[in-house]
């Protein structure tokens, strides 16, 4: 079953499913196709623990952005992605109760364990607050990735509204150390360490 039917046939009501159908419905085709070919992309084991967790937040809704927390779960799916792309085995989402407080993804790489914390931020092009909010956000992922211990911590951003180079422009990689940043802007992925 492709994984956006499977995910849908997993959602608990009628009207959130519907509501769910409309959401996915008005997305242009390429997106549609982005997301199922992404999901489609992880491991069976992966997919079904990404969706129970995404399942437990469908409920809290944005009337701005749909479903936020829901969203920012699948972007986890990137991160998986990345991950394998570098060489990482045994990639694993963390479970619900970790994922609160600890990095959203392990995994080992070479005989060490690797850690990945996934931070979604919505920026808007132009905006003064940009450095700030990407501090704020780059800060806590940090503590996140860095809560278990590990030979390597990745942090990976899905940044929406904006690019790379203003991206590279408004993070001080310093107070980051020793965690390592992916950027995903969606047309780019670049990474700084």
């Amino acid at each position: 079953m492709p994984r956006i039917a499977d995910f849908m046939a997993g959602i608990d009501g009628k009207a959130k499913r519907r509501a769910w159908q409309r959401h996915l419905g008005g997305l242009p085709q390429d997106a549609a196709q982005y997301w199922q070919d992404l999901l489609s992309a992880l491991p069976e084991e992966a997919w079904r623990a990404l969706k129970a967790s995404t399942l437990c937040q469908i409920d809290q809704r944005n009337p701005l952005r749909a479903w936020p927390q829901a969203q920012d779960r699948f972007n986890e799916a990137r991160a998986f992605i990345y991950l394998q792309t570098i060489g990482c085995t045994g990639i694993a989402f963390a479970p619900i109760s970790m994922a609160t407080r600890g990095p959203d993804l392990i995994a080992e790489r070479a005989g060490w364990a690797i850690t990945c914390e996934v931070k979604t931020i919505h920026l808007k092009a132009g905006s003064a607050h940009i450095a700030r909010k990407l501090t704020s956000r780059l800060q806590d992922a940090k503590a996140q990735a860095s809560i278990v211990e590990a030979g390597e911590a990745y942090i990976y951003l899905v940044a929406t509204g904006s690019d790379i180079a203003t991206i590279r422009k408004a993070i001080d990689m310093s107070a980051l150390s020793p965690c390592r940043l992916v950027v995903d802007c969606g047309d780019a992925v670049e990474v700084f360490s």
